[in-house]
């Protein structure tokens, strides 16, 4: 390839390319514009953006790089004067500026590849079964010069036809251009658009989408995850509301945030609690109304369609009240919601919802069915089908468990030289300051601490009027019910000492945020089993080697060279 330039400055290289050129890879790298302009799922960059990172692994579709129309003053001239005087070519020798003046015309766009080095890639690549996340394939390659090329970089340039590329139709175009057109209308107000759709119709890939295209017109677009099993920024199992102020360039376990507001639900499925799931949204998007500034908001929802599922999605409806529903169908008409229109949701109850109350009341939180101007519904067609599906290496557990990896290498120092996370060291803190509850399930308070050894558990902050004391003052507290309250991070309990009555808790949160927690919750998220089964340690881990030595430490060798004892007739009958 004639097009790739190695810079003097190392890991670096210049590609040319003409409009219109497509450039689909795998791997991980720092994308800017020295000249022109190109399009990286929806968001622009230009001259005027610095690097930005962008992440193209196995687990997803594969980004693609597209170049978009040169302005209508965009001679070769004016190419060449910027390119000239770019920051990204100062320095350069003249050998390498006159080969790329040789082969620019009025069309090119010159994009600059670096090197990106991110601690939580190399985390959760550093465990079994995702090793290969980011490693070349090599029946996507192109070409194997190419991979020379760009091997240094670390991606490689796919073959788009054989690849899994992430596809931007005309329908995603026209939703982008409705939800920029309400945006930019000043008189309005901010528009709430709400994805929806059955399991794997690509809602999540349509939601970074809109949000990158918003960026290219506002500052920061609001974002409430209502799907508790796929979360977009956080760890499974929460409901939560994230300002978002920077393009959305990869899958989810490559950019967690801190929300504005999480609230922990505690499953992977609000099927068992349903009005705690209804209470959850109902909060996050209390604190969205609260917001000063005219933010837009996008509402990813479930894929559950059927049933209980979709008496939820009418209760998400009927709290948010949106202005725009994009409806995502998929080609098997069994997995499709009905015409999620607003006389279906009007006359449709939701679990909690009734369509025949003006107002209603969940849990502490009182909401009105106000009078609504309306959403505009638009169906359109899934681009991921049945081939894709079964292309796909990683299922939902998979992709769970990397965003547990990714929250947990936030416990990491060195952003290369990982250690276990039994090597990581421990909080101490006492019983009498924290109350302890379950999500999801009645356990007997004599044995919860059971239940709270070696688990995952959501660090949050109740109102004191949640929690009941103990006659003991030395015993943890107990909570009156399963709370709607804030949640402030997550950690794993190391360890409890009954005798000094202290829980060990292992949690990236700083010991100014973790002075906030007064309870810990239990519900469904559970240390992933990677974590305890396939890090590497020097020493055993705990609840899951055998110790070194001491009896019964190993397991009984078996002795074939015994004959099997036989039974006399008489003492079998």
């Amino acid at each position: 390839m004639d097009r790739v330039f190695p810079l003097s400055t190392p890991e670096q290289v210049a590609v040319v390319m003409e409009h219109p050129q497509e450039l689909c890879f795998k791997g991980k790298c720092q994308v800017a514009v020295a000249c022109g302009a190109v399009t990286v799922l929806g968001y622009n960059l230009t001259e005027h953006t610095d690097f930005y990172s962008v992440y193209s692994p196995d687990s997803s579709s594969h980004m693609t790089l597209q170049t978009s129309a040169p302005s209508s003053d965009g001679t070769l001239q004016e190419i060449l004067k910027k390119m000239r005087t770019s920051k990204y070519f100062s320095g350069e020798n003249k050998e390498t500026l006159k080969e790329i003046e040789l082969i620019l015309t009025n069309s090119s766009v010159i994009v600059i590849l670096k090197v990106l080095d991110s601690k939580v890639c190399n985390y959760v690549s550093s465990i079994s079964p995702f090793q290969n996340l980011f490693l070349p394939t090599l029946s996507l390659t192109e070409s194997r010069d190419i991979d020379d090329m760009f091997a240094p970089i670390g991606i490689q340039i796919l073959d788009p036809l054989a690849s899994q590329r992430c596809e931007i139709t005309e329908n995603y175009k026209y939703i982008a251009e409705m939800l920029c057109s309400s945006i930019t209308d000043v008189e309005g107000t901010a528009p709430i658009l709400v994805i929806c759709g059955g399991k794997n119709t690509g809602k999540s890939t349509l939601a970074r989408y809109l949000v990158n295209t918003a960026l290219n017109s506002v500052k920061k677009v609001c974002y409430l995850e209502g799907d508790v099993g796929q979360t977009e920024f956080t760890p499974q199992g929460c409901v939560a509301l994230s300002v978002i102020d920077q393009p959305l360039l990869g899958p989810p376990f490559t950019h967690q945030k801190e929300p504005k507001c999480l609230c922990y639900f505690g499953a992977a499925t609000p099927g068992d609690e349903p009005t705690q799931y209804v209470k959850c949204v109902d909060y996050v998007f209390s604190k969205y109304k609260q917001m000063d500034e005219r933010t837009p908001l996008i509402v990813n929802t479930m894929g559950w369609t059927k049933g209980l599922g979709l008496c939820l999605l009418v209760d998400v409806l009927k709290v948010v009240k949106p202005t725009f529903v994009v409806q995502l169908d998929s080609h098997n008409q069994s997995r499709n919601l009905p015409p999620v229109t607003q006389e279906f949701v009007q006359n449709s109850p939701g679990w909690v919802h009734n369509s025949m109350e003006m107002q209603i009341k969940v849990g502490t939180v009182v909401t009105a069915d106000e009078p609504s101007t309306g959403h505009k519904l638009t169906i359109i067609e899934s681009v991921t089908g049945t081939a894709s599906e079964k292309r796909d290496r990683y299922g939902a557990p998979d992709h769970r468990n990397m965003m547990l990896l990714a929250y947990l290498s936030r416990l990491q120092i060195s952003p290369t030289q990982f250690v276990p996370i039994n090597a990581v060291t421990p909080y101490k803190v006492p019983w009498s300051a924290l109350a302890v509850h379950t999500c999801h399930a009645a356990v007997p308070r004599s044995q919860i601490m059971y239940v709270l050894n070696a688990s995952m558990v959501a660090l949050c902050s109740v109102d004191s009027d949640m929690i009941v004391d103990t006659d003991n003052s030395d015993m943890p507290k107990f909570l009156k019910e399963t709370p709607v309250c804030d949640c402030l991070g997550f950690g794993i309990v190391r360890g409890i000492d009954p005798v000094e009555k202290v829980f060990y808790i292992i949690t990236p949160l700083s010991p100014n945020v973790l002075r906030k927690v007064n309870c810990l919750l239990r519900g469904a998220l559970d240390i992933p089993s990677q974590l305890l089964l396939k890090q590497k340690s020097q020493s055993y881990i705990p609840y899951t080697d055998f110790p070194r030595d001491g009896m019964g430490s190993s397991s009984i060798k078996p002795r074939r060279y015994i004959q099997r004892k036989k039974y006399s007739k008489s003492f079998l009958e």
